[in-house]
C-alpha cells in the first residue's frame, strides 16, 4: 500500500448536511477500494485566485490515505462522479525520514607564538577614569541646550 494525499474543492453552495455527506462519501470511496484513511483534515472556505466552474469561494479539504496504487483510478472515477467536487489533486505522499545533522570538523586551535603569548600576559587592562557627578551634570546641560 501506498500513501497519498487527496486535496479537493467542493461547491460553497452546499450547507453544512450536504458538506459532511460529501466528506463521508469521499472517505467510504477510499475504503471501498480497499483502502484506510489515516487522517482528514476539516474544509475551510477559501477564495480562489480566480474563478472555477463559476466560483470565486470554495471548500478546501484534505485527506490522508492509504490505497493500492492498482485501485487508484477506480477512486478517481468514483470522486469524479461527484458533481459537489470542483476540482480534485492526489499526490503520493512520502514520510520524511529523518536527518542527521551533520557533523562539522574541528579545526585545530591556532597556536600562540611564544611572543605573543607573553605579550598578552604581560599587559595590563586600561584604567578607566572616575568621573565625578558634578562632570555628568555639566555634559548634560550642555547636551541640552544645543
Amino acid at each position: 500500500m501506498r500513501r497519498y494525499e487527496l486535496s479537493y474543492l467542493i461547491s460553497p453552495e452546499l450547507s453544512e448536511g450536504e458538506l459532511k455527506n460529501t466528506l463521508q462519501a469521499v472517505g467510504n470511496f477510499v475504503l471501498e477500494e480497499g483502502g484506510k484513511t489515516e487522517r482528514a483534515d476539516d474544509p475551510a472556505k477559501r477564495k480562489l485566485a480566480y474563478p472555477i466552474k463559476g466560483k470565486a469561494e470554495t471548500f478546501l479539504a484534505t485527506m490522508y490515505f492509504e490505497l493500492e496504487p492498482k485501485n487508484l483510478k477506480n477512486l478517481e472515477k468514483k470522486i469524479k462522479s461527484k458533481s459537489q467536487i470542483i476540482r480534485y489533486l492526489i499526490l503520493t505522499s512520502v514520510p520524511a525520514k529523518p536527518v542527521a545533522p551533520k557533523r562539522r570538523k574541528l579545526q585545530k586551535p591556532m597556536e600562540l607564538s611564544a611572543e605573543i603569548a607573553r605579550e598578552t600576559t604581560e599587559k595590563k587592562p586600561k584604567e578607566v577614569g572616575k568621573v565625578g557627578l558634578t562632570e555628568i551634570d555639566k555634559k548634560i546641560e550642555e547636551i541640552l541646550k544645543e
